[in-house]
């Protein structure tokens, strides 16, 4: 199945739903999944308004990295959508999308690393790995899972921390975006604390 496919069925729109969209019938989107028909250029670009998701990504077989970034695409749509101001100026969006998005970049960057070090496990002129590159990269994945680890018990295991988890990653949005906040709530408290932190260690994560 290409691309197409795996978007399609993850927006859990039919083909008879993107058929109509595109002006065409239900067998060409079909034979575009199963890649026995290439999708014709003209049509890529309202496939990306459609879901969202660039055109490089319809005709292609996806890896598990390029699943995981068409989820984030589905996740940003839903945390443009649901952005608003409230009565007292201040800014709210999908929490949930935005948890989900973190999750599925944590999953990311671990299996990028993974790829590097399969990259770098290969013989020089002398016959001899390359360990001292190796051994770097498995220090910084080391330290990456398990602070993903921790990420992902609280997501899917701790319902009950999970709100508190929410405001955590607002506050840091609020730090990384430099948005104003509210020295005197929970969330404008933890931004002075992580904004103090990230200015001792900015440059310094490897995570």
């Amino acid at each position: 199945m290409k691309g197409l496919g795996y978007i399609r069925q993850n927006t859990k729109l039919t083909l008879e739903d993107v058929a109509t969209q595109l002006g065409v019938s239900k067998q060409f989107v079909s034979d575009w999944e199963t890649g026995r028909k290439n999708i014709p250029a003209k049509h890529l670009p309202k496939l990306q308004e459609i879901f969202g998701v660039p055109e490089q990504y319809y005709q292609k077989e996806l890896s598990e990295i390029d699943k995981l970034r068409i989820e984030n695409y589905h996740f940003e749509r839903a945390i443009e959508d649901s952005s608003f101001v409230d009565e007292d100026g201040y800014g709210c969006v999908d929490q949930d999308a935005v948890i989900l998005k973190q999750y599925n970049d944590a999953w990311i960057n671990k299996m990028k690393l993974q790829k590097k070090i399969n990259s770098i496990i290969t013989k020089d002129d002398d016959g001899e790995a390359d360990l001292l590159s190796l051994g770097k990269v498995i220090d910084s994945i080391d330290k990456y899972t398990r602070l993903f680890d921790k990420f992902a018990d609280i997501v899917t295991t701790d319902v009950e921390f999970t709100p508190i988890l929410r405001k955590v990653i607002t506050a840091m949005q609020k730090v990384l975006n430099g948005d104003e906040y509210d020295e005197n709530n929970f969330i404008g408290k933890l931004a002075i604390l992580i904004s103090a932190e990230y200015e001792e260690w900015k440059g310094d994560w490897t995570v």
